[in-house]
């Protein structure tokens, strides 16, 4: 097999679903290929990386039937139990997002009627509340609540940010932190 051919048949690997990529190097280790020894192919070209999939193509029509929907939101929750540096926790996530381009991603509708993804400047604001005056029955249900109210809370996809956080303090040593995400944003092609 030459190098073309090579570089030809590991960029189709890449494009394989986790299982079918499992099969397929299995395949290869039956015939005694080392799959290790094929080139790596260069990344994507920046105007391929703008293209949505078809499911972000997809959740993009649908938010445009209903952008008040929050039925494609991603919520987790993390208790926090200790002291808790805010600065440090502010700055991981500046950090993370700044890292992350599809933590800065916006999809914008072109001159053309393209649709594209576009990583924007850094905005991720974290809200902070304050529970802890509240007793303690009353804080597990505003903590209830607030999840809720942001798992459910509409993302603008043309503006963003597609990151929600959220802080809720129930006391001086326990938080609870609410991360959301819109899938458009979390998908395998993001």
């Amino acid at each position: 097999m030459n190098a073309e051919d090579s570089l030809k048949l590991a960029r189709r690997f890449i494009g394989l679903p986790l299982e079918k990529r499992q099969l397929f190097l299995q395949a290869l280790q039956k015939e005694g290929v080392d799959f290790s020894r094929f080139p790596i192919p260069a990344g994507e070209e920046a105007q391929d990386r703008q293209a949505l999939s078809y499911a972000q193509q997809r959740m993009w029509f649908l938010w445009q039937l209903d952008p008040t929907s929050g039925a494609y939101n991603l919520p987790g929750a993390v208790r926090l139990k200790g002291a808790l540096n805010l600065r440090a926790m502010e700055q991981a996530f500046a950090s993370l997002v700044a890292r992350h381009e599809t933590l800065r991603t916006v999809f914008q509708r072109q001159a053309d009627e393209r649709l594209v993804q576009v990583a924007v400047e850094p905005s991720l604001a974290i809200e902070h509340l304050d529970i802890s005056a509240l007793e303690p029955t009353a804080r597990e249900q505003a903590v209830n609540q607030a999840a809720t109210r942001q798992s459910l809370l509409p993302f603008d996809l043309e503006h963003g940010p597609l990151l929600r956080v959220q802080l809720l303090k129930l006391d001086a040593q326990e938080h609870v932190l609410l991360l959301t995400l819109h899938h458009i944003v979390s998908d395998g092609w993001s």
